[in-house]
């Protein structure tokens, strides 16, 4: 079998002890392939929540429950209302599908 690309008798001394929660990430790279960790930092502060809302919009739309899983918490309070608020006007003003598609 031929290797993947780019990889060409590559034997790897490397011991991995993968524990936990990895979260994907894109890293980010200048012009000249150095590292923008800036740039890359941007992406782990975009939403920290986006589970959060992405259950309470599958509970509001009846696709699922808003339960999640520690450590993170259920929305509550002003944020829960503001998250509510989008979900149901995406809801309201959703163009109609064909009948083929539903």
């Amino acid at each position: 079998m031929r290797p993947a690309w780019g990889v060409h008798n590559v034997q790897s001394t490397m011991k991995v002890n993968w524990k936990g929660v990895f979260p994907a990430i894109a890293t980010q790279f200048r012009k000249d392939q150095s590292l923008d960790l800036a740039a890359t930092a941007k992406h782990l502060d975009t939403k920290i929540k986006l589970v959060q809302y992405i259950k309470l919009s599958m509970a509001e739309t009846g696709l699922g429950s808003e339960m999640v899983r520690a450590p993170r918490l259920p929305l509550v309070g002003a944020e829960r209302e503001e998250i509510l608020g989008v979900i149901r006007h995406a809801i309201a003003t959703r163009p109609a599908l064909p009948a083929a598609v539903r």
